[in-house]
């Protein structure tokens, strides 16, 4: 399995170290170095980046927070082989939330009570929401979100219609009309 993306190398549990290459300017001709290293928190990295950011292009993106120079120098640490010859398997909680459509449960309260499904491909996950109308049986004020990259897509139960009638709606905006000045037409919409 190959590992070309930010998202991939988070997924199967690499670590990332950086390390300030070059320095800041002591005089007109000699150059400081600066000895600063840190390990950098790949779920941050994630966030702040983005899944599909190359492993490359990296180094690019960051800065030394003592010296401020750009340039870094990036080294990536795969896990350690377990005895049976494979690597160490993500959690299926950091492996879901790296994924960009989820179906989550939430709380009468509007809290995140749990993520039900996730997965890369929207008809899987559009499948997951409907599954999961079905069998699970929801207390009052609890719903189910279908969610694409954090943006509501669909919930259950539907949200009240608003109970604000149109007419008192049409009636307001005819109120600022009256007050806007002549000659000029205003769209609402």
């Amino acid at each position: 399995m190959t590992v070309e993306t930010l998202g991939e190398a988070w997924r199967a549990g690499w670590r990332v170290k950086a390390r300030c290459a070059h320095g800041k300017r002591d005089g007109m001709k000699s150059i400081r170095e600066c000895h600063r290293e840190y390990e950098l928190e790949m779920e941050t990295l994630v966030w702040t980046r983005g899944a599909g950011l190359p492993l490359g292009d990296l180094a690019g993106r960051l800065r030394c927070p003592a010296c401020r120079s750009l340039k870094v120098a990036v080294a990536f640490m795969p896990p350690p082989i377990t005895d049976e010859g494979g690597v160490r398997a993500p959690s299926p909680r950091e492996d879901m939330a790296a994924l960009p459509h989820r179906v989550e449960l939430y709380r009468a309260g509007g809290s995140l009570d749990r993520m039900i499904a996730a997965s890369a491909d929207s008809d899987v996950a559009r499948a997951a929401f409907h599954a999961a109308i079905e069998v699970l049986k929801l207390e009052q004020g609890q719903q189910i979100v279908l969610r694409r990259f954090g943006q509501l897509v669909a919930q259950h139960p539907e949200p009240e219609p608003s109970t604000e009638a149109p007419a008192a709606v049409n009636a307001e905006i005819e109120r600022v009309r009256a007050h806007l000045p002549k000659g000029r037409k205003r769209v609402f919409k």
